[in-house]
């Protein structure tokens, strides 16, 4: 049941909004009462943030498998680069509706996210002190850049849910990882 409710508030908020969809649209939605939802949730906002932390949870995962393929460091932080911002791309796609209120919301998803974002910011750290150990990264701080790059990635968000086509145009986003990449190689 809490997944069927997790599921149907994730619909909802895409096509109608945080602000616009209430705990009796997913009820109804599921056929059940609104009092069935609080011995799952004991609101909205709690839903809204178990979203959001599946979704982070997701997106680390899947950049997770990036940094561990049979492949050099440089092509890892390519391909780590590319998804993340496709990843992203399409998250803001599907929650496009909610540009309104980002601001608003802003707060409980950074808050969902704080775990996930250390987490990648660790594995990106592994993947720059191997490239450094190696000899093909030339930094200093693995940790702190790792924590920099996640950061301007997540900079971009903003951005990709105002501006539709962001993240979409292929030659932006080549220029933004050549410009990351080219940074970091010797």
């Amino acid at each position: 049941m809490r997944e069927d409710i997790l599921k149907v508030a994730s619909q909802q908020f895409a096509q109608y909004g945080f602000k616009k969809t209430t705990l009796t649209d997913i009820a109804s939605s599921l056929g059940k009462q609104k009092t069935a939802l609080y011995y799952y949730f004991k609101n909205k906002e709690s839903i809204f943030s178990e979203i959001i932390s599946i979704e982070a949870e997701s997106l680390v995962n899947q950049l997770g498998q990036i940094l561990l393929e049979d492949s050099d460091e440089v092509t890892k932080l390519q391909n780590y680069l590319n998804a993340r911002i496709k990843i992203m791309s399409e998250i803001a796609e599907r929650y496009k509706v909610l540009k309104d209120e980002l601001f608003f919301l802003l707060p409980d998803i950074e808050k969902a996210r704080t775990p996930y974002h250390t987490m990648e910011c660790e594995a990106l750290s592994s993947l720059l002190e191997s490239g450094r150990t190696k000899g093909v990264f030339s930094l200093n701080n693995p940790k702190q850049m790792a924590t920099t790059i996640v950061n301007i990635l997540k900079g971009l968000e903003i951005p990709m849910y105002i501006r539709e086509d962001m993240g979409q145009d292929e030659e932006e986003v080549y220029g933004f990882v050549s410009l990351i990449v080219k940074g970091l190689t010797k």
